[in-house]
């Protein structure tokens, strides 16, 4: 068994050192549970490179206070720095460790080519498509009692 979606920090701890001890313990416990081989998969986001590029997307959205409430939760967890996690994550695989170096990239409007330029100097082997937010409203963000209030007044469409 694989796992190719697997994010090195809880919503409730941003700013965890990534090390090769660290991924070392979740290469253990996915052995534990059978698993053969993880795909390191950190949302983009979290770091500083991609804050310093795309900050900001959620200003255009009419909606003020789930604006402010994104740039919240972006604050919160655009910490880590992306060449340290590549460096961690590339250790852990010349040790041998079973590891994919990947990332969970969303999509950002008109803004792809940014997020394209940013990442093509990096050696990923898998990145993984996604979307968390719908302009400024980032629905699964489940500590906001704003943003889960959205979902009763909004349609699938």
């Amino acid at each position: 068994m694989i796992d190719y979606h697997l994010h090195l920090w809880p919503h409730s701890r941003r700013d965890t050192p990534v090390s090769i001890e660290v991924i070392s313990r979740y290469v253990h416990e996915a052995s534990e549970k059978g698993v053969v081989e993880i795909a390191l998969t950190e949302h983009l986001f979290r770091f500083r490179q991609a804050d310093a590029v795309l900050r900001g997307f959620w200003k255009s959205d009419s909606n003020v206070q789930l604006a402010r409430e994104m740039e919240s939760y972006w604050n919160r967890h655009a910490l880590a720095d992306l060449d340290q996690y590549v460096e961690a994550v590339q250790e852990a695989k010349a040790a041998g460790l079973p590891v994919i170096l990947g990332l969970e990239v969303d999509y950002y409007p008109d803004q792809m080519d940014i997020v394209a330029d940013l990442l093509k100097g990096y050696p990923f082997d898998v990145l993984l498509g996604s979307v968390h937010w719908l302009g400024a409203w980032g629905f699964d963000d489940i500590d906001s009692d704003l943003v889960m209030a959205e979902w009763e007044i909004r349609d699938i469409e």
